[in-house]
C-alpha cells in the first residue's frame, strides 16, 4: 500500500527532527572533545614547564639508543637523523605527565615526540609554538 500525502510529510518531519538532533548531539560530543583536548594540552604544558631542560647531542644519543636498542627499529633512523640534520644546535627535552617525551630544536623550530613502546613522530604547530614560548622563556 502507499502511504498518503499527509503520512509521507509526517514522516518527513519525523526524519528531520531525527536529523538536527543528531546534529545537536554530535556538535556537543565535538565540544567536549575539544574541551578534553584543551585540557590534555594544558596539563602537558605545565609538565613541560617543569621538565624542560637542555639536553646535549651525547644524552639524547645514549637516550636514543635505550629507546631504539635494535637497528631495525622503523623510528630508529628518525630519531638519529633529527639530530644530525641539526648539528650544533641546542636541543631541549622534556618528558610530559603522560609519559610522552620531547626533543626540541629551537634554532630549527623542530622537535619531536614519543612515548616508549607507543608511538612518535614530529610536533605538530601547536606544540612547537608551546615549546618556543617557553624556551623563550615567554
Amino acid at each position: 500500500m502507499f502511504a498518503s500525502p499527509g503520512c509521507r510529510a509526517a514522516r518527513r518531519r519525523d526524519l528531520a527532527r531525527r536529523e538536527a538532533t543528531c546534529v545537536v548531539h554530535l556538535a556537543e560530543s565535538a565540544r567536549g572533545i575539544s574541551i578534553v583536548l584543551e585540557e590534555i594540552t594544558e596539563a602537558r604544558r605545565k609538565a613541560i614547564v617543569g621538565s624542560i631542560r637542555t639536553i646535549s647531542v651525547e644524552e639524547l644519543k645514549a637516550l636514543g639508543e635505550r629507546l631504539f636498542p635494535h637497528l631495525d627499529h622503523p623510528w630508529r633512523e628518525r630519531f638519529f637523523a633529527f639530530l644530525t640534520d641539526n648539528p650544533g644546535a641546542t636541543f631541549h627535552h622534556a618528558t610530559t605527565h603522560d609519559r610522552v617525551q620531547i626533543v626540541y630544536c629551537h634554532a630549527k623550530d623542530k622537535g619531536m615526540w614519543f612515548m616508549p613502546g607507543i608511538g612518535m613522530g614530529p610536533m605538530q604547530p601547536k606544540g612547537l609554538g608551546i615549546f618556543k614560548q617557553i624556551v623563550e622563556g615567554r
